[in-house]
């Protein structure tokens, strides 16, 4: 199973560089280009320890034959926009929307088959599942734990600091994230 995000997010479009200055209290632009990359970072590093998408993007999940109930790990649901299977023959079928229901509102995302189709070819990736996730506003927790670790990354530069007791990456961001993981059931 894979899940491919077909679109992507522009991180300071959630934190701009305006704010991530004022939150490192950096005046000039001389390293306004690190910045923004230290944004798109602390940005995936959300999206990764949460499986939530920070924007609304697409995605296609990718599985090798159907189950009754598939979880997806991009939320939040938005839509699913469309069910594939590649059948016996090779061709990409498009299953029915009357045929499964969709649980946005769940982390991961749900979708429950009324009817499986049995002609799936036995092929990696025979099933592919489109949709849309993402925050359409972003919850204040998450931007919060984003400028944490950008101020971690920005004042830590290097893997190993000489003379400094070593952490685990800002154990405060992570406690900001934790609520916003996949819940279990």
């Amino acid at each position: 199973m894979k899940l491919h995000r077909t679109s992507g997010t522009t991180y300071t479009d959630v934190i701009s560089l305006a704010t991530a200055k004022a939150h490192l209290r950096v005046d000039s632009s001389a390293e306004d280009a690190l910045i923004t990359s230290l944004i798109s970072t602390a940005g995936e590093i959300v999206e990764e320890y949460t499986g939530q998408y920070l924007s609304s993007c697409g995605f296609t999940y990718y599985a090798d034959h159907f189950s009754s109930v598939m979880k997806i790990h991009a939320s939040p649901g938005i839509s699913i926009t469309s069910v594939k299977f590649t059948d016996s023959a090779g061709v990409l079928q498009t299953h029915s929307s009357s045929e499964y229901f969709t649980d946005l509102k769940s982390h991961p995302i749900r979708v429950q088959f009324e009817n499986l189709p049995t002609d799936v070819d036995d092929r990696v990736h025979a099933v592919q599942i489109a949709g849309t996730a993402g925050f359409t506003t972003v919850p204040e927790t998450l931007k919060s734990a984003m400028l944490l670790i950008l101020g971690h990354l920005y004042e830590h530069r290097k893997d190993v600091l000489v003379g400094v007791q070593s952490a685990p990456l800002v154990h405060g961001a992570k406690y900001l994230m934790d609520k916003f993981k996949p819940s279990t059931f």
